[in-house]
């Protein structure tokens, strides 16, 4: 049952024991962001290679659109950077 709490506006106020609001029954929500976040690489993956193929340029892009390609970008060629292969000597 909803309460409201006292000194608000007088709205419900879910249980303690409510799911989360993004809880939706039957689906693994951490799953489906995991799955969403795949989705977008692949989309990038795709925006990149009608780029590279000139299906369409970078600037037919939205600036919005370009600006978190660029940013998404850049932050992978970072994440890259710091990560070394090992060497022949580090293995054990």
């Amino acid at each position: 049952m909803l309460q409201s709490a006292p000194g608000d506006d007088g709205g419900p106020v879910p249980p303690e024991d409510a799911a989360p609001e993004d809880a939706v029954p039957g689906v693994d929500v951490d799953r489906f962001r995991d799955f969403d976040a795949d989705f977008v690489r692949v989309l990038e993956d795709v925006i990149e290679l009608l780029i590279e193929r000139h299906v369409i340029q970078v600037t037919d892009l939205p600036p919005a659109a370009r600006d978190k390609l660029m940013r998404r970008a850049q932050l992978r060629d970072r994440i890259r950077s710091l990560q070394t292969p090992l060497q022949d000597d580090d293995l054990l």
